[in-house]
């Protein structure tokens, strides 16, 4: 069995999640899933754009739907905390690579790390 349609349902409720995490919000109710399962169609569904992948400090992947509105991420690395925050400069960047060196810009992946107001 194919879990995409699960895992996009855990990932809309919850986003920035781990394999781990996944895993247990679908083993309750699929009890036949396995962690090597999640991987395959994580893997899946980040090649065909419908999930993206965000490499936490702490060396684990967390996962989120793709947002067709471009964000970035500020990542603590104390507490874990993520924070979703959208910057202009990347709307303009684009402008410029498109006009100056003729390169369309589709997908960007952009992830701060520093101590959220919490761990100050």
């Amino acid at each position: 069995m194919r879990y995409d349609q699960e895992i996009l349902s855990v990932l809309k409720q919850k986003r920035h999640q781990r394999v781990e995490d996944i895993f247990h919000a679908l083993k309750n109710a699929y009890p036949l899933v396995s962690v090597a399962t999640v991987y395959r169609n994580l893997k899946r569904l980040t090649e065909q754009g419908s999930v993206a992948s965000l490499l936490h400090p702490d060396g684990s992947a967390r996962y989120e739907l793709h947002d067709v509105n471009a964000h970035q991420h500020l990542v603590c690395d104390n507490c874990g905390t993520i924070i979703e925050i959208k910057f202009g400069f990347v709307e303009e960047l684009s402008a410029n690579l498109k006009s100056k060196a003729n390169f369309h810009l589709h997908a960007h992946r952009l992830s701060m790390v520093g101590r959220c107001s919490g761990c100050m």
